[in-house]
């Protein structure tokens, strides 16, 4: 039970859809691999080391060499590896969809499968409000980060139209044409699918597959005893073999050995990363 919810203020709910702390009291050595979410995160780490590690290149991110603060873009079907060691406090944002263009002007592209110190994104009072930052617990810590973060003004704002398509697409689970969505916005498919994918980071088809996986583990979590062919029509997928090979594609393994082998911590990890926080105090 490395990490916690944190509620969100609620000037920042728009552009972020959760909070997440760890504050270890005894030092940690452990790794997971990381794939696809459907979103970018914003991390701190004054205390430990982090190394995110995408597609084996060993010198991606270190918070011992590039600093404590971290961005992380999108990933598809790359790998990535999270480390964590030593006496760990992090704290992370997910973003929105749109919420890391909107926030901090820096479209998904440019972070795909990248993790990257954001120096040139936030400014000074950012840095300086975490450089005098003190804590002695979880609750401070975040409470750290937050009022840094308040510091920091967003920075554009996406079009209107792929507000509504990305609320659709997320209601949906993925499970939803991209055309229909784009029928009533007043573009052209292609300019909205162009816009999508620079702003987003993922491609809507890409976007759509990792809503539907996101939806089928969360299924496959509280759900263990239901037919995987029900829980793959459920999810959207054409058939149950549709389902267990892209499982396989994002997760390494089919449905029910993943579910048999995940580490419980990834299980409550990956559990509170379905939930929506937004109406947290």
């Amino acid at each position: 039970e490395v990490f916690a919810p944190v509620p969100l203020p609620a000037a920042r709910r728009s552009y972020v859809r959760r909070a997440m702390v760890a504050y270890c009291s005894e030092p940690v050595d452990m790794s997971a691999q990381v794939r696809g979410t459907g979103y970018c995160y914003l991390g701190w780490t004054p205390v430990g080391r982090w190394k995110g590690i995408v597609n084996s290149d060993e010198y991606s991110f270190d918070t011992a060499r590039d600093g404590c603060v971290h961005l992380s873009g999108q990933v598809f079907d790359g790998i990535v590896e999270v480390r964590f060691s030593g006496l760990l406090r992090q704290v992370f944002l997910e973003f929105t969809a749109l919420g890391q263009y909107e926030f901090l002007g820096l479209s998904g592209a440019e972070t795909f499968e990248r993790a990257i110190h954001p120096r040139d994104f936030l400014p000074a009072a950012f840095f300086e409000r975490l450089d005098s930052a003190e804590f002695y617990n979880a609750g401070s810590l975040a409470t750290e980060f937050m009022e840094a973060v308040a510091r920091v003004e967003p920075a554009k704002n996406a079009p209107t139209y792929l507000h509504r398509i990305v609320d659709e697409f997320e209601a949906a689970h993925g499970d939803v044409r991209f055309s229909d969505l784009v029928a009533t916005a007043g573009v052209s498919e292609r300019k909205a699918r162009d816009d999508f994918s620079r702003i987003v980071g993922l491609s809507p088809k890409q976007f759509a597959k990792i809503l539907q996986i996101n939806r089928a583990f969360e299924l496959l979590m509280s759900l263990g005893e239901k037919r995987l062919a029900e829980l793959a029509v459920e999810c959207g997928f054409s058939d149950q073999a549709h389902m267990t090979r892209t499982f396989g594609e994002f997760l390494g393994n089919s449905p029910v050995r993943f579910a048999e082998n995940v580490e419980p911590t990834l299980k409550k990890f990956v559990g509170y990363s379905r939930q929506m926080n937004r109406g947290a105090p």
